[in-house]
């Protein structure tokens, strides 16, 4: 993941408004623990966080809405199917928490 948050927190300008883009992130509970509050400051700042996930086990959901889905091949070796539905997410505004 990339972004310009960081350390100082929030930054000025142009780069401060670019989407942070978090794909993958939720198939590990210690890194899913870790991403998603950090995601939240991003949000808080302003940053507009999407999300691409197939439905691993730690996707926050209730976190979440969905913006689109597409059918995609997978690796066999970390798959138990040929293809699988990717999703595109946004996280949900702070006001709109479930």
């Amino acid at each position: 993941m990339r972004s310009y948050y960081g350390l100082r927190g929030c930054t000025d300008g142009a780069r401060a408004r670019r989407p942070t883009l978090a794909g993958d992130c939720w198939d590990d509970a210690r890194l899913a623990e870790r991403v998603l509050p950090w995601l939240h400051r991003s949000r808080d700042c302003g940053i507009d966080i999407l999300v691409g996930d197939p439905g691993r086990r730690y996707l926050p959901t209730n976190e979440l809405v969905g913006l689109a889905s597409y059918d995609v091949g997978t690796t066999t070796d970390l798959d138990d199917l040929k293809r699988k539905q990717g999703r595109v997410y946004a996280l949900r505004p702070a006001s709109e928490k479930t």
